[in-house]
């Protein structure tokens, strides 16, 4: 690993220099260096965070699952027996194969494609081909233990029908790490029930944070966006704001 540079709470590779010390010229290592990638997924979306990863309605019956991402780790949503919503890194514990390929479907358990183990919807292994051996030879030691050996499992939380999950066990209550503005907001927005009329999906080829950068910057909105100011949903003239909760982790920004 290549050698840092601390810049206040970011480790930065020495290779890449800030041209201007108040940050106003950003380089664009920042944004395609692996290295900074690979901090930004252990120390943000595999960090003390909660994460958006999906809608409460979008699992609605018990075996009604779905694939997500948090960062760049796959995870999947799924509903228990009793209607309690669980996520789990979409990963075997044998070989870390790819548990769950499909988008999304209804299923009783999931079963790995490369060795069959299978596991229940809260994620506990339940199944494993050949455990003790066949016809006496081989199997597992008798010390395995199908409880041990599980899914790593996400802590879950929802807050206006909005799933969150985060991987680490020192994130704080996901209203608190919202905070009042952001539970403001959602409120406001997530006002009525949530109705899934279907998905349109996009791919971009891009780091994470190109497309951030892009949401920063709202005044390409009346110049870019011409339906909206065709039809008056949008003037450059307008009263605008940025919000932030008292950590400033979050942003409400609208014009």
């Amino acid at each position: 690993m290549a050698p840092v540079a601390t810049r206040g709470i970011m480790s930065i590779p020495e290779h890449i220099t800030f041209p201007e010390e108040n940050y106003s010229a950003v380089p664009y290592g920042i944004f395609n260096d692996p290295d900074i990638f690979e901090r930004e997924q252990a120390r943000i979306f595999r960090g003390p965070i909660w994460g958006h990863v999906g809608l409460d309605v979008e699992i609605p019956n018990p075996g009604d699952f779905k694939t997500s991402f948090l960062g760049a780790t796959p995870i999947v949503l799924t509903r228990n027996e009793n209607g309690e919503v669980r996520g789990f890194v979409n990963s075997c514990a044998h070989r870390g194969t790819t548990l769950v390929r499909e988008a999304r479907g209804n299923l009783s358990s999931f079963t790995c494609v490369y060795h069959r183990w299978n596991y229940n919807l809260d994620g506990d292994l339940i199944g494993v081909p050949f455990r003790r051996g066949l016809h006496g030879v081989q199997g597992l030691p008798d010390e395995f233990k199908l409880e041990e050996n599980g899914l790593r499992m996400l802590r879950l939380e929802s807050y206006a029908g909005l799933l969150f999950a985060t991987l680490s066990p020192d994130t704080e209550p996901l209203r608190e790490f919202l905070d009042e503005p952001m539970c403001a907001f959602l409120d406001r927005v997530f006002s009525r029930p949530i109705e899934v009329l279907g998905y349109s999906r996009q791919r971009i080829d891009a780091n994470w944070k190109l497309y951030l950068e892009n949401l920063r910057d709202p005044y390409h909105a009346g110049l870019l966006h011409q339906f909206s100011t065709i039809y008056g949903l949008f003037r450059n003239t307008e009263n605008g704001a940025t919000i932030l909760d008292k950590k400033q982790r979050h942003e409400i920004h609208f014009s």
